[in-house]
């Protein structure tokens, strides 16, 4: 299936009036498309490995590259040997968008891969390996921020002192969703670490293997942090799953090693696949996870929930015939499937079935038939996928009270459906 850049949680499309840079076509670097954007501008980034450091200076933009596997940024192959991967601390907010890369070899005082500092981007769709931090995040660290990051792979990094290995937060409250957190290392907190006045909220998380040299493998807590974490999977982390100052630690439908009280928690093995951390068909996650705040999608994009219930963990388990047939459940024919909620305010997931991978176009339209907003525009793989309008029009601007209507096109099909969003 499509990887999550086109049905991610936070589905970020390039709009009619924005004008998109193409990297190495229209600009020779990376950090020269950002120069030469403007708010709303796309950067497109062709596949390949970018040696270079990059810094959004404040600019709503989105850099998107042609996903993890193909689009790396290195910069610990520059002449320095030295630095952060990518850097947001200009006051960037959720419209600054960074997604489909594979952020690799930084290495800073704070967040070898990325760091937000008074900043909250939206990270999206994107590998954070094998980075390093000397004091706050190996993988990502925030400072006084809130950014969103979903359907991210951070693994391996490292941190020294009371860093975090894979996610370090002080005083923030960064949004995680269908991360897989694996891997990572620290002094505390190697998976991640909540500072003083951390809020972190992990929704559909897989925090594994993680090690800490001293305290809490899966997360280190400081006194007055308040994670929250749903739905979410801590299992064989080194030497503990949380540590530290509890007191205000939510955990609910978690599956976690040891134990933890809570609704819906479980302790039992979670049944990884090898080491891609999916589900096997007798986990007992699967089915086990509560449905309020759960994401639309999955870690690789494929809709919540397969099957009657949502399941615990950064991917929704999905048989797959041993004949390489369809599964059962799987889409059989292209249809639109019922938006929800409907009415909505502020934002509704459109969810579809693709019979057979070609071209899409789903777009929302007024009631006169006017178009308002293009969602998808290019060719999508077969399967189910899911998408999320937060009731703004191409400009970005709020739309109005009223009735909408969702149009999905493929080669010899059009659907329709009528919304309706009240505020």
């Amino acid at each position: 299936m499509l990887r999550q850049l086109l049905v991610a949680s936070f589905v970020l499309v390039a709009h009619a009036e924005a004008t998109v840079i193409h990297v190495p076509g229209d600009q020779p670097t990376i950090q020269a498309g950002i120069d030469s954007a403007s708010d709303g501008d796309v950067v497109q980034v062709a596949p390949g490995t970018y040696v270079e450091k990059l810094d959004f200076t404040g600019k709503a933009i989105e850099v998107r590259g042609a996903g993890p596997s193909l689009s790396t940024i290195n910069p610990s192959e520059a002449s320095t040997g030295k630095a952060r991967v990518v850097t947001f601390n200009s006051g960037e907010g959720n419209e600054s968008v960074l997604s489909g890369f594979t952020l690799t070899g930084g290495n800073a005082h704070r967040g070898g891969g990325a760091s937000c500092w008074n900043s909250s981007p939206t990270i999206s769709g994107c590998s954070i390996t094998n980075n390093s931090g000397s004091w706050g995040g190996g993988g990502i660290h925030c400072w006084k921020s809130s950014p969103i990051i979903s359907e991210c792979s951070i693994a391996g990094n490292s941190g020294k002192l009371a860093t975090g290995g894979g996610v370090s937060c002080w005083d923030s409250s960064p949004q995680l969703a269908n991360c897989r957190i694996t891997g990572n290392s620290a002094d505390d907190g190697g998976g991640i670490l909540c500072g003083y006045s951390a809020s972190p909220i992990l929704t559909n998380c897989t925090i594994a293997e993680n090690t800490a040299r001293a305290k809490g493998g899966g997360m280190y807590c400081y006194t007055l942090s308040r994670p929250t974490l749903t739905n979410c999977i801590l299992w064989n982390d080194t030497p503990t799953e949380v540590a530290g100052d509890t007191t205000f630690c939510a955990l609910a439908y978690c599956d976690v090693e040891g134990g933890w009280s809570g609704a819906g928690n479980i302790n039992s093995n979670p049944k990884f696949q090898a080491q891609d951390y999916k589900l096997r068909e007798d986990s007992p996650c699967i089915d086990a996870g509560a449905s309020s705040g759960a994401p639309a999608i999955d870690f690789e994009g494929d809709p919540r929930p397969w099957g009657p219930g949502y399941d615990i963990g950064a991917d929704e388990y999905k048989p797959v015939g041993i004949d390489g047939s369809t599964p059962e459940g799987a889409p059989l024919r292209t249809r639109l499937a019922a938006v929800h909620p409907n009415p909505f305010n502020p934002q509704t997931i459109i969810p579809f079935d693709l019979a057979h991978t070609g071209a899409v176009r789903l777009t929302i339209h007024d009631i006169r038939g006017s178009l308002i907003r293009t969602l998808v525009h290019g060719e999508l793989e077969s399967g189910s996928h899911a998408i999320r309008w937060d009731g703004t029009a191409q400009s970005r601007s709020a739309v109005s009270t009223g009735v909408y209507v969702v149009r999905l096109e493929t080669p010899g099909k059009r659907e329709t459906q009528r919304i309706v969003l009240l505020k």
